[in-house]
């Protein structure tokens, strides 16, 4: 933050409290490690994907939410063969479990940029690794490209370097369950399911076929 953080003080002699201008406090040049992702379904051409984003922060790359000088950020740069929706409802985004309150969307269409707000209560230690999930609700999709390796970059307020990994995109599909809706969502409550699932790339079904 560049308007919270000040400093007071006052000698034996001069009693009276001074209190500073506000200063600021800035990422560090390290870097976070092991980065990976992974996109469900894993298929080119595809809308309705969830992706995982994963990390581990610096030796001195502690991530806070819910700070009183503001919660520290973590900041998702995809490929092009993502594409990113331009506007994100903050909910559907996770840190280590944990619905996000405050999602911002830098830059949308293929290769767009994210930056996740952790989450009130979350704290991410030194040297720690960290789940991001973006879930299917989103909108993102995979780009009608060719299948192969693609790289994800991610950074933190605390670590300001870029650290890289892979996914992986292909041209056949899999089965891919996209949703299960109990209805009541009550424990111990007679219910009834919904599923909604996509069928793999060879996986269409006829009368007389079953799920």
């Amino acid at each position: 933050s560049s308007t919270f953080y000040r400093y007071t003080l006052y000698t034996s002699k001069d009693t009276k409290l001074v209190t500073s201008d506000y200063y600021q406090m800035v990422s560090s040049d390290s870097s976070v490690s092991n980065v990976s992702a992974s996109a469900n379904p894993a298929v080119v051409n595809i809308s309705n994907v969830a992706y995982t984003i994963n990390f581990t922060t610096s030796s001195i790359g502690r991530l806070i939410g819910g700070a009183a000088a503001g919660s520290s950020t973590i900041t998702v740069d995809f490929d092009n063969a993502t594409i990113v929706p331009a506007t994100i409802a903050a909910g559907n985004v996770e840190v280590n479990s944990v619905s996000c309150q405050n999602v911002t969307v830098d830059a949308s269409g293929a290769g767009g940029i994210v930056t996740v707000t952790v989450p009130n209560g979350v704290t991410i230690g030194n040297g720690t690794s960290a789940t991001v999930l973006f879930k299917s609700t989103l909108g993102f999709a995979n780009a009608d490209i060719s299948d192969g390796t693609y790289t994800v970059q991610v950074k933190t307020s605390s670590d300001g370097i870029n650290g890289s990994g892979n996914y992986t995109l292909t041209a056949s599909q899999d089965l891919f369950i996209t949703s299960v809706t109990p209805s009541p969502s009550l424990q111990n409550a007679s219910a009834g399911y919904s599923v909604a699932f996509t069928l793999g790339s060879g996986g269409a079904l006829y009368v007389g076929d079953t799920s």
